[in-house]
């Protein structure tokens, strides 16, 4: 729009438009408003007749002879049928009959007839008459059906005072002008017929400027090239003859002053904006501007549910409210901004109009673009646990303390940034506090995660593996600051390093299989499932297979509990059950003394760990659940077996394709089983939207009559004052110009002011039309 702005704005001084005549006969079918050059605003296009070329569709129907001889036929429907109606008519059908109507122009004011050349234009008229105006709307029905090239050009019904022959009472004649439905010269921008809005009294302007300008009629709804003034005219001046009882022709009606003269109300100066164009885009802008505000709401919430936050939260103790209160709240902000440049712009447009009116108007309609159901609910107690899940919870559009501020409100908790910081430290993150979480590290991510649960001093702990993906470093410092936090905190976490369940938890859970298998101390399950101490005694490489034998012997023969666990390599490992511990210095020294003897190196002593326990619990688990351990010679052995077997011939060509269909269609049958409510939905919803688009396609709104328009000789009535500002040539002036204006309006004129002392009858014209621009008057008679 910016590259057309030197060409559309413009600044216009007063608009005046030419007059021009209307007969009421059939001189008005081919008179152009204004000069005869003009060929726009003709009931019939003179190009017809001067080239010669027929269109395709014409108002009325037009008979060529040969290529300078043309024949116009008019016909007119009326109801009721009876004497006085029937004259009228006539004198209607003499009116638009003429055998040469280019020699009968001369008779007209201004009107040069030369310029038609040798032309022969013939106008036939018909009138036919109807006993009611039932039968008349029937056959007005049936012919306009076809609007192109038809002769019919209105129908006409009078009142009940006209059903009597003898007419006294001019006052109580009325009559209704019946045209098509449609318009049929008019054309919107993309060439549709439109119909007659009789509801409407005046066009909405939508940009600056007289409306369709470049017409000296008036333009749409064209009551000049549609035939309405016309026929008005003729019916006028023929019931003023049958009054008079005189036969009306061009000579007396020019004589006698019958001959209306129109002139378009002139416009006042304006100026045209190049803003005024995107009244024309501004719908389809205004909603495509809220559209994409909706796709990346759906992609926020979409995306925090994909990272699992909004659980999150709400095991740390928000209500599903408050997390869609704050999605609308925060994205209706955003709004609010285009909501606000909106406003801004429709201020320019609609200058008439309350800001604040269009501010409430887009900002509701922002409200309706973007409602979200949100579900009322009591305000969230506050949040007493801390939660660690296993995935990261993390917004990375916010920094690490932004992170340890947001949830520790979360919580209803107060906000203590001492505390923050020493968590921090702790876990030796003080250098990231103010990066955003997206640029972390994925164990440092695991970090803030830790310090979000254990802010704000929540009591409960619930920690999903939270040293998983930490360095050996990094995972100490955790224990470091789970054991100093474990004082004031009841904890609740999962893991799979034996090591740290050992040194953190108080009492352990074991899973396996799915169910809870043994709960208790550390204690409690080394010496329930643990095998004791573990003895390691390394051999010496030249030890022979004796060796290890006679070594065997000789330990059983110190305790008959000793079990001999394994024997890899050098490595002999047994262990000694906890009631033999007062044994152990008597085991030792019987070691140390036979050490040289039996070749043995050096040997250990440790206690069960918590990973023996845990492999223990889970094989007596899997020997309770008919878990069966396959030894690796017996896998191979079937493998062996295996490839012994003779290959086997594969499908090819038609039966491998058919092999393969079949796999297929039951795959989809076993899936639509699997799923049968989503495949009722795959096939009931597309059959329900055909129905509907052929419903829809059927139930068009037919074609409806028109609210009838009253034209009358009664004032226009406003309610908007008008005040009227002129210079006064003398005393008399102001006088005269408030009977001008009232005789019209006689109740908008409240004021005249005296602004100067220097006034001409010229400019007079200027001023009042300037001032009246904003009020609704018939005509101003200088």
């Amino acid at each position: 729009m910016l590259g057309l702005r030197g060409r559309y704005e413009s600044s216009n001084n007063v608009t005046n438009y030419p007059s021009w005549y209307v007969t009421g006969r059939a001189f008005d079918l081919i008179l152009s408003p204004g000069q005869l050059n003009n060929k726009t605003d003709t009931i019939l296009p003179l190009e017809t007749f001067l080239t010669g070329e027929l269109p395709s569709c014409s108002l009325l129907q037009i008979d060529k002879h040969n290529y300078n001889n043309y024949t116009i036929s008019v016909k007119f429907l009326y109801a009721p049928n009876n004497t006085a109606i029937n004259i009228i008519m006539k004198n209607i059908k003499r009116r638009y009959t003429s055998k040469n109507l280019i020699e009968m122009l001369k008779d007209i004011p201004d009107v040069d007839p030369q310029i038609f050349g040798n032309l022969t234009l013939n106008v036939k008229c018909e009138v036919i008459g109807f006993s009611s105006e039932k039968k008349l709307e029937s056959d007005l029905s049936i012919s306009f059906q076809h609007q192109c090239n038809n002769s019919l050009l209105a129908g006409i019904v009078f009142n009940n005072s006209m059903l009597f022959d003898d007419l006294t009472d001019l006052s109580t004649i009325q009559y209704k002008i019946r045209l098509a439905n449609t318009k049929r010269r008019f054309r919107d921008f993309a060439q549709s017929i439109q119909p007659w809005d009789t509801t409407q009294l005046f066009s909405i302007l939508a940009f600056s400027g007289p409306l369709d300008r470049s017409y000296m009629t008036g333009g749409n709804p064209g009551y000049w090239a549609e035939g309405f003034l016309t026929i008005q005219h003729a019916l006028h001046l023929s019931i003023m003859d049958y009054f008079e009882n005189v036969e009306g022709n061009v000579t007396n009606d020019i004589l006698r002053g019958r001959v209306l003269k129109l002139k378009r109300f002139p416009f006042p100066p304006y100026s045209r904006k190049i803003i005024e164009l995107g009244v024309l885009f501004l719908p389809t802008v205004f909603a495509f501007s809220f559209m994409t505000s909706v796709v990346y709401i759906v992609r926020n919430v979409v995306m925090e549910k994909e990272n699992r936050l909004k659980e999150y939260m709400k095991v740390m103790g928000m209500h599903s409210w408050v997390d869609w209160a704050a999605h609308f709240f925060g994205n209706y902000c955003k709004m609010m901004i285009t909501v606000g440049t909106i406003t801004i712009l429709m201020h320019y447009i609609t200058e008439n109009t309350n800001v604040l009116i269009i501010l409430i108007f887009v900002a509701l309609y922002a409200f309706t673009a973007t409602y979200f159901a949100l579900m009322v609910s009591t305000f969230a107690n506050s949040g007493t646990a801390g939660f660690c899940p296993q995935y990261n919870t993390l917004v990375e559009q916010m920094t690490v303390m932004e992170h340890l501020k947001f949830f520790c409100k979360l919580k209803d908790r107060t906000w203590n940034i001492v505390e923050a910081i020493q968590l921090l430290k702790q876990l030796k993150l003080e250098t990231k506090a103010n990066n955003f979480a997206g640029s972390l590290s994925g164990g440092q991510k695991r970090k803030l995660s830790l310090c979000i649960a254990l802010i704000g001093g929540s009591e409960i702990i619930l920690l999903d593996e939270p040293t998983s993906g930490m360095d050996p470093s990094a995972r100490h410092e955790a224990w470091t600051l789970l054991q100093r936090e474990k004082k004031n905190r009841t904890i609740l976490f999962t893991t799979h390093y034996m090591e740290e369940a050992d040194l953190l938890g108080d009492r352990i859970a074991i899973m396996a299989n799915g169910k809870l298998q043994c709960c208790g101390s550390s204690l409690y399950l080394k010496n329930r499932y643990g095998t004791g101490y573990r003895v390691v005694l390394v051999l010496n490489p030249k030890s022979s297979r004796d060796n290890i034998e006679k070594l065997k012997d000789f330990l059983t023969r110190l305790s008959d509990k000793i079990t001999i666990q394994s024997v890899v390599g050098n490595e002999l490992t047994f262990s000694i059950p906890p009631d033999e511990k007062s044994r152990f210095s008597y085991i030792f020294v019987k070691l140390e003394e036979k050490q040289s003897v039996l070749n043995v190196e050096s040997f250990g002593v440790s206690a069960t760990t918590m990973e023996e326990v845990f492999l223990k619990v889970n094989n007596i688990a899997e020997s309770e659940s008919g878990i069966v351990t396959v030894d690796n010679a017996q896998v191979l052995s079937s493998l062996n077996k295996l490839r012994e077997c003779q290959n086997v011939d594969f499908l090819n060509g038609t039966e491998l394709y058919i092999h393969q269909s079949k796999a297929l269609v039951i795959s989809k049958l076993l899936y639509y089983q699997a799923q049968l409510k989503q495949v009722l939905v795959q096939i009931v919803v597309p059959v329900l939207y055909m129905a509907l688009f052929v419903w829809t396609a059927t139930t068009f709104p037919d074609a409806q009559d028109q609210v009838p328009l009253i034209i009358d000789y009664k004032n226009y009535d406003t309610v908007d004052p008008a005040n009227i500002y002129v210079n006064s040539l003398d005393e008399h002036l102001p006088q005269y110009a408030s009977s001008v204006v009232s005789q019209w309006n006689p109740y908008t004129v409240k004021k005249i002011s005296y602004v100067a002392n220097n006034l001409t009858m010229a400019n007079m014209t200027t001023i009042l039309t300037n001032k009246c621009k904003n009020v609704r008057v018939k005509t101003i008679i200088m």
